[in-house]
């Protein structure tokens, strides 16, 4: 009897190990959600909020979104100074996250066998779901995913359009709100040759491999190619509001363009130079020891940071956004200057009370005054193990101006 009843033990467990098995590793969706109200929009204050386990895409002044290998996730308040439960969360396996883009209205996540998800920030329900083509094949977003939310490889937002590329370099394009496929168009280059950015209400193709280079425009909303420019080989989108997206201008070696709300493209002979950011149609640079600005069209001078003194050898310009100015010193003093006039409007150290040891910028986000600082160790390589190129966890800094 004995016998019996620990063999019958042991069956059930097995039944139990193979059970659990199966709910762990098969194959599947998971879309978790809260049931109570979603957090208000918070206003910015200059000041350090706390750190991040993740690299976050800002839902207007809502929530936090964030991206791993096999989930893509909210948590808000926006102002929270550490990760917080989250508000909805999306896990696919065994395809895994490559890439997020997102906007005040929809999240978009594109997976490794090529699947589409939309879902609506302010309910965490699936929007749409559609097919936008294979491109990268694994997550690589490594231990932040900042790389997957700031520059998602064939994942791209313009307007009310989402852009899926595939390897291929075919481009779909498919309506936010709906998911339905406003166009399809293939190329006949090889897709080594091509890069691609969006603009306000079209997408640039520039093909690097023509004799000379250029950057053909087509509208975001019907794929209809309005313009074809030259482009210089060492040409650099800027003024983007994350990543290759929405972008403003286009620097060159010779000068560039500025991108108007319309998506047109101005002249701007005075957009050029290595490192340039643009705020508006300022071009904004160091020189000196200062952080200067010129106008992108004129070249006139616009404003130098600081008034005395000089900024110190290493200073970086992280990131540029509508009105704001973002600058990080080499011992990790974060100055936010007004874009037009270059007054300062909040400095202090960027860190935690008790917590400060040395790190560089890695990624740097910036949205609606919010600054989300990527840490690295200094002279950390990508090449190199998580541990020895980022700055331990929390890794990621969330800032205020």
């Amino acid at each position: 009897m004995r016998r019996n009843r620990l063999v019958a033990g042991a069956v059930a467990a097995l039944l139990v190990t193979v059970f659990a098995a199966v709910r762990v590793f098969a194959p599947g969706d998971t879309l978790d959600r809260i049931r109570g109200p979603f957090p208000p929009p918070v206003a910015v204050e200059g000041r350090v909020y706390g750190e991040l386990m993740h690299a976050p895409l800002l839902v207007g002044t809502r929530m936090r979104v964030y991206g791993a290998q096999n989930r893509v996730w909210a948590d808000g308040p926006l102002d929270m100074d550490a990760p917080a439960s989250a508000l909805w969360a999306l896990r696919r396996w065994p395809a895994q996250l490559v890439g997020v883009v997102a906007d005040d209205r929809v999240v978009v996540s594109k997976w490794s066998d090529g699947e589409l998800v939309a879902i609506d920030p302010d309910t965490g329900r699936i929007a749409w779901r559609a097919e936008g083509g294979v491109d990268a094949t694994a997550y690589a977003g490594r231990r932040t995913g900042a790389g997957t939310v700031y520059e998602p490889p064939g994942l791209y937002l313009a307007s009310a359009t989402v852009i899926s590329a595939q390897q291929d370099g075919e481009l779909t394009a498919f309506d936010t709100g709906t998911g339905k496929p406003l166009w399809h168009k293939p190329f006949s280059d090889r897709p080594e040759c091509r890069s691609l950015f969006t603009v306000p209400r079209e997408v640039v193709v520039v093909d690097r491999c023509a004799q000379p280079s250029t950057m053909d425009v087509y509208l975001a909303a019907d794929g209809h190619r309005v313009n074809r420019l030259p482009a210089p080989q060492s040409m650099q989108p800027v003024g983007c509001t994350v990543g290759r997206q929405g972008c403003t201008g286009v620097a060159g070696p010779g000068g560039g363009w500025l991108i108007g709300e319309d998506g047109g493209f101005a002249p701007a002979p005075y957009l050029t130079g290595p490192g340039v950011r643009l705020a508006g149609d300022l071009v904004v640079h160091l020189l000196d020891g200062h952080v200067v600005a010129h106008d992108a069209r004129t070249g006139a001078p616009a404003w130098s940071w600081p008034g005395s003194g000089t900024v110190p050898a290493g200073t970086q310009i992280v990131a540029t956004e509508p009105g704001l100015v973002h600058v990080v010193t080499p011992d990790g003093n974060l100055f936010n200057l007004e874009s037009q006039t270059g007054l300062e409007r909040s400095g202090y150290p960027a860190n935690v009370i008790n917590g400060h040891k040395p790190w560089v910028p890695g990624h740097v986000y910036a949205a609606n005054g919010f600054v989300a600082i990527e840490r690295l160790l200094p002279g950390g390589r990508p090449d190199q193990k998580d541990s020895q190129y980022y700055y331990p966890f929390p890794t990621v800094l969330l800032t205020g101006s």
